[in-house]
């Protein structure tokens, strides 16, 4: 992201000859944005590549204030500062990232920034951090020094990638033995174009590089490369690759024979994918008595429940249509990878080869027959176009269908934080004014939302319904969240326009997830996208008897979720 690790780009000798000034280091809270993020900003600035807007200040400050830290003067003048984050990458490896590091100039060469960011990777590590990445300017040289003094490695060259036109280098440190060789699972968007994007298996000549340049140790002080292997039995960098990929890969008979209850039964549904949604959906109907065959991509084993059993498929041809044809289910739904077009077209086919009848694909979320949003969005574009394929489909007598939206999931948007919305902080960010109307839907309501839509199939048959469980905006989210949490929320009000040039930026800059992140949240508040439209007028609810959701108890239990439990995991990334 960023290239203010040039400011802290500097010599740093073990023994300075510069007179040093009695520093104390602190970590960031919420209690100090008053006094230290002017200060932060003011540093960080004088040695941009590029600008930053407060909003991406607090974007990290908000979410990951433990992992900024301050070096402070003894008059409590910041001279140096580090900001990072903390999250999984793509599925794969808890990623830790260096998204700022600033030092003074009439301090630098005193050790400052190389102390700055050995605290922040002893925190990431206290927090289970798998690796730390970070980008700076090719022709840092200081900075590079520093880095790579403390074990990071160049793994990619970066081509203009700041605004300002220079090219960076990408550096990663490697905290366990076997990282390297984590899989990670590309977003179901493309990248922006122009923009180098992998898909988070490493290539063989990175791995065969880095297998050759870092060895890590583990407690008991043995040697492993970075796939995890003892040093006495390392193998190439072919072999591993190969061994890797052959273990991502298995029949699917195996599992099918562990697979427990009648897979035959009248009232049987296949559910595609393991998420949050499905799991709404499986409980939703096994308690209404169906036998629900959940077929994942993972095969680690699950311990099947009443009504449930769960199996394993890595949604091909040859894996998926014998698994549909033993199963023999009235209906299969999709809840992945729902804006992969290939991916749900092959899955259709593969249904239809194999008598399944009904299809529900992976929607569950915002209208996908509004223009605005399928403009903006690539992966509702897609999905509009798998509702048309299974149009003509439809018309050709070969399978029937219902395409379920329900709107943007406010439960889990409140708890991770992904819309603006803070509990640790009692803070928001409302993008407009506020007042713009929005569909929304507990990960509960989705359940009862296809029950109803299976039990009255003949009604809703080849159709696209709209089953949201609310209507509300941000101004209302937010004095239901203050009387709620008895506490007077602090409101941050940021244009729909600069939010959209945010998020065109991080793009611009290779972060598509970040940017991404940032227009999806903008389709909530933009009056012109009109996200709420079809929805407002129930008709969907009110065919098939749904009465919706309140949004004071909704919040009342996010609330008490989050009192008990903490933060979900964030979407984005």
């Amino acid at each position: 992201m960023s290239s203010t690790n040039a400011s802290a780009a500097t010599n740093e000798p073990a023994e300075s000859t510069k007179s040093k000034t009695s520093l104390r280091y602190v970590s960031y809270g919420s209690e100090k944005e008053s006094p230290c993020l002017p200060a932060i900003r003011q540093l960080i600035s004088q040695d941009l590549s590029e600008p930053y807007s407060i909003y991406v200040y607090r974007y990290f400050l908000y979410q990951w204030g433990e992992l900024c830290f301050m070096a402070l003067d003894d008059q409590d003048i910041l001279v140096g500062v580090i900001v990072c984050k903390l999250e999984p990458h793509r599925g794969g490896p808890m990623r830790g990232y260096i998204a700022m590091l600033a030092t003074r100039k009439e301090h630098r060469g005193q050790g400052i920034a190389t102390k700055l960011v050995k605290m922040a990777i002893d925190k990431m590590i206290v927090e289970e951090a798998d690796e730390v990445v970070l980008e700076t300017e090719v022709d840092n040289m200081p900075s590079l020094r520093i880095y790579e003094n403390l074990g990071f490695i160049r793994t990619k060259r970066l081509h203009r990638y700041y605004l300002n036109g220079n090219t960076a280098f990408r550096l990663i440190l490697y905290l366990k033995p076997g990282v390297p060789s984590i899989p990670t699972f590309p977003p179901d968007y493309g990248p922006p174009e122009g923009v180098e994007h992998g898909n988070g298996l490493m290539d063989e000549d990175l791995i065969a590089r880095q297998t050759a340049q870092l060895q890590l140790e583990n407690a008991q002080h043995e040697r492993f490369d970075v796939t995890g292997r003892k040093a006495e039995v390392i193998r190439s960098s072919e072999t591993v690759m190969k061994a890797h990929l052959a273990n991502t890969t298995c029949s699917s008979n195996s599992m099918m024979a562990k697979e427990n209850g009648d897979p035959r039964s009248s009232k049987g549904v296949v559910l595609l994918g393991a998420n949050r949604i499905s799991s709404s959906i499986a409980h939703a109907l096994a308690h209404s008595g169906y036998d629900v065959h959940i077929v994942t991509q993972s095969k680690e084993p699950s311990s099947p429940t009443p009504h449930t059993t769960y199996h394993y498929s890595d949604l091909s041809s040859a894996s998926l249509r014998p698994l549909l044809e033993s199963l023999n289910p009235n209906l299969l739904i999709s809840t992945t990878s729902g804006g992969n077009f290939d991916l749900q077209t092959s899955i259709i086919d593969i249904a239809i080869s194999a008598g399944v009848l009904r299809f529900i694909p992976a929607e569950f979320s915002h209208d996908t027959s509004n223009p605005e949003i399928c403009e903006r969005l690539p992966p509702h574009k897609e999905r509009k176009r798998v509702i048309d394929h299974l149009r003509s489909l439809a018309s050709e007598g070969k399978i029937e269908w219902c395409g379920v939206a329900t709107g943007v999931l406010l439960d889990h948007g409140l708890l991770s934080g992904d819309l603006g919305f803070e509990l640790k902080w009692q803070s928001a960010t409302i993008h407009g004014d506020g007042a713009q109307k929005f569909p929304a839907s507990s990960v509960d309501w989705i359940g009862q939302a296809v029950v109803a839509a299976v039990e009255r199939w003949e009604e809703v048959r080849n159709q696209y319904i709209y089953l949201n469980g609310l209507v509300t905006s941000g101004n209302e989210v937010v004095r239901t969240l203050e009387k709620a949490t008895g506490q007077t929320w602090e409101i941050g009000r940021v244009d729909v326009e600069d939010t959209l040039r945010e998020a065109e930026q991080r793009i611009k800059r290779g972060f598509p997830d970040a940017g991404m992140f940032l227009v999806g949240r903008s389709v909530l508040y933009d009056a012109e996208v009109d996200a709420v439209g079809a929805f407002s007028k129930g008709e969907g609810k009110t065919k098939l008897g749904l009465k919706g959701e309140s949004l004071e108890m909704l919040v009342e239990g996010v609330v008490h979720q989050y009192q008990h439990h903490g933060k979900a995991d964030s979407g984005c990334g």
